[in-house]
């Protein structure tokens, strides 16, 4: 079973008989594009260069390589938390632009032109005179040509719909996924912004480090009355300070999520109403297939081109000369935010296994199982 939480996996099924090879997908990608002045990649540029930006920002994490710009750590946690920036996506939409411009670019008109128009020539030639009896078998052999080529042109567009479907189904599945993952970091972030403990805990140790740095300086005999109420002005304004940049942090990435949730909530409604047209349309017609599989090409296009999920943090403007106290705390909130959201079950290796999985109790005289007339029938049986 696939978790709610997984994206984008592997995409079983696909025909790779049609599939391009890399050299043939990127000569694609950089060809005019139909009835524009631009070629295929240039809308996805944006989405690419967001990749791009999160690999390197993973990179450096397993580097262990600090990262200077704290909103651009909260931007990239959020961001690849979220699951919606994936390779995996971008590849499915460039195959989709793939087969629906080979889909577009197959040619029923002129063989099912030239069917009609001998057909309709054979009806007004006369069968019993010897040079239009020839030109009537002539006619036949050429229809028949061209009804052998239609239905292989049919053939193919049944396979590249069948193709292009299924990867409107995939991509739709993983949105789903996708938006449950942003609900549950959504009530998450509004619960630690409404009971504001993790955010009390902070400051609590801000408070516990200064009294515990003043305790040993009191006792070494250095401490003035003045340095004295200067810290405690100090710890006041920071933790004031503290606490609005944590409830400004947790507004933030908020925010991100939202933004998100809402953009990939749309988009799936689009693709799940367009896929149902597709699955209750009139057999056999090819225009209204391909309106409807470009609809589907502009909503996919839709969803990797108007995301707008940019963090608005705060900078750190301090009244005191603590920022790295603030900055090391921020960045505290931020890992006990992202270790709870990827906690959704326990690790393989925190599973009971062996000898300490969980065993029927020794003392019980009963059946390990119902059995007969005690077991669960109908509609009370478990779901």
């Amino acid at each position: 079973m696939t978790s709610e939480d997984s994206f984008f996996g592997l995409r079983f099924g696909s025909n790779a008989n049609l599939c391009p090879s890399p050299e043939e997908l990127k000569a694609f990608l950089e060809s005019p594009k139909r009835g524009k002045g631009e070629v295929y990649g240039d809308g996805l540029i944006a989405y690419r260069q967001l990749l791009e930006r999160l690999a390197a920002f993973e990179l450096r994490q397993r580097e262990n390589i600090p990262v200077q710009d704290f909103r651009e750590e909260m931007f990239c946690e959020a961001i690849s938390c979220s699951g919606f920036f994936n390779p995996a996506l971008i590849r499915e939409v460039e195959l989709f632009d793939y087969y629906m411009h080979a889909l577009i670019m197959l040619d029923f008109r002129k063989p099912a032109a030239f069917i009609h128009a001998a057909e309709e020539e054979i009806v007004r030639l006369n069968p019993k005179k010897k040079d239009e009896a020839a030109k009537i078998e002539r006619l036949r052999g050429m229809a028949d040509e061209r009804k052998k080529a239609l239905a292989a042109i049919e053939s193919d567009a049944a396979e590249f719909m069948r193709e292009l479907a299924d990867i409107a189904r995939y991509i739709r599945e993983n949105l789903i996924r996708i938006e449950k993952k942003c609900e549950k970091a959504i009530v998450l972030l509004v619960d630690l912004q409404v009971a504001g403990r993790e955010k009390s805990h902070l400051i609590e140790e801000i408070k516990s480090e200064f009294k515990e740095h003043l305790r040993d300086a009191l006792h070494s005999g250095l401490v003035s009355r003045d340095y004295l109420e200067s810290v405690k002005k100090d710890v006041g304004i920071l933790t004031r300070e503290i606490a609005d940049l944590l409830r400004e942090d947790v507004y933030a990435l908020t925010g991100v999520f939202e933004t998100i949730h809402e953009h990939v909530q749309r988009i799936a409604r689009e693709l799940d109403s367009q896929l149902s047209r597709v699955r209750n349309r009139k057999q056999g017609s090819q225009e209204e297939a391909r309106v409807l599989f470009l609809r589907i090409e502009h909503a996919l296009h839709a969803l990797v081109t108007e995301h707008n999920g940019e963090l608005h943090a705060t900078e750190i403007r301090t009244e005191t000369v603590h920022d790295a106290i603030i900055r090391e705390k921020r960045r505290e909130l931020l890992e006990h935010i992202f270790t709870l959201l990827q906690k959704d079950r326990r690790a393989r290796h925190e599973r009971r296994s062996g000898i300490d999985r969980r065993t029927a109790d020794a003392t019980s005289k009963g059946p390990q199982r119902r059995g007969g007339t005690d077991r669960r029938k109908n509609a009370n049986r478990r779901k």
